[in-house]
C-alpha cells in the first residue's frame, strides 16, 4: 500500500457513535495519507478513549471548545504535509478518495484544489425522516472533506473563518475566497465522500443554515461594497 504527502484534518466534537468508522474509512484508503490529524474540539463524551485506541495510527491533540473552524485551522498549524484534507468525525471517505483525487494533481501538477462529489445517507441506527431525499450524488463544493487541497492554497486564502454566525456555512465561505482568487481549481464528478445525516447534524437544522447563508452574503456584499 503506498502512501502520499497528505494530512487529513479531522475535526470531532462528541461525536463518539461515529468516530471510529470515519477514522477507519481513512485508514482503508489505497492511497495512504502521510498523517491523520484528529482535534478534539473539548468532547464530553468517549471521544478520546476512541481516537486513542488507534495509537499511533492517528494523531490526537485535544483543545477547549472553540468551533469546527478553530478545530481545522489547529490542524492546518499542525499539519506536515504538501496537500491537505479534511474528514468530519460523522463522515466517511470510500476507499480510493484520496488516490483519485491525488490522480488529478499528478495529471495536472499547477492544480491547487480537486473538488469531488458528495452523497448524503442517513444513519441507520435512526429513523429516517418522511420526505428525505438521500443516496444521490452531489457536488457540493462549500463541503470541505471534498476536497484535496495544496498547502499553498490556505497560505494565499487565509484559514477558516471563526465567526459564530458562519458556524453552518464556514465551508462555504471559504469556497467563496477560493472562487474570488486566481486559484487552479478541478471537479471530479465521483461521488467519493459519504455524508452522514443525523439528530445533531448540521445538514438536518436548516433554520441555523440558512441564517448562516444570509450572513455569509451580506459579508460578501459589503467586501464587494469596500472594494468600489
Amino acid at each position: 500500500m503506498t502512501r502520499a504527502d497528505i494530512s487529513v484534518i479531522v475535526p470531532v466534537y462528541n461525536t463518539e457513535r461515529y468516530l471510529e468508522e470515519a477514522l477507519s474509512s481513512l485508514l482503508a484508503q489505497t492511497l495512504r495519507p502521510a498523517e491523520i490529524i484528529v482535534i478534539d474540539d473539548g468532547s464530553t463524551d468517549g471521544t478520546p478513549e476512541i481516537a486513542r485506541a488507534f495509537g499511533n495510527l492517528i494523531r490526537y491533540v485535544r483543545q477547549d471548545n472553540a468551533g469546527t473552524s478553530a478545530a481545522r485551522n489547529h490542524g492546518l498549524r499542525l499539519a506536515q504535509g504538501e496537500m491537505i484534507t479534511f474528514l468530519d468525525a460523522d463522515d466517511r471517505y470510500l476507499a480510493n478518495k484520496l488516490e483519485l483525487q491525488w490522480m488529478q494533481f499528478v495529471e495536472q501538477p499547477q492544480l491547487d484544489l480537486s473538488v469531488c462529489e458528495v452523497t448524503d445517507f442517513w444513519s441507520p441506527e435512526l429513523s429516517k425522516p418522511p420526505g428525505l431525499e438521500v443516496g444521490l450524488a452531489q457536488s457540493r463544493p462549500g463541503q470541505v472533506s471534498t476536497w484535496l487541497a495544496r498547502r499553498r492554497l490556505f497560505d494565499t486564502l487565509g484559514v477558516f473563518m471563526e465567526h459564530g454566525s458562519l458556524s453552518h456555512a464556514e465551508g462555504t465561505e471559504i469556497f467563496m475566497r477560493v472562487r474570488e482568487s486566481a486559484a487552479t481549481v478541478k471537479h471530479l464528478s465521483k461521488s467519493l465522500v459519504e455524508r452522514r445525516l443525523h439528530d445533531a447534524n448540521k445538514t438536518v437544522q436548516r433554520e441555523r443554515h440558512l441564517d448562516s447563508i444570509a450572513h455569509l452574503l451580506k459579508m460578501r456584499l459589503d467586501r464587494k461594497r469596500d472594494r468600489t
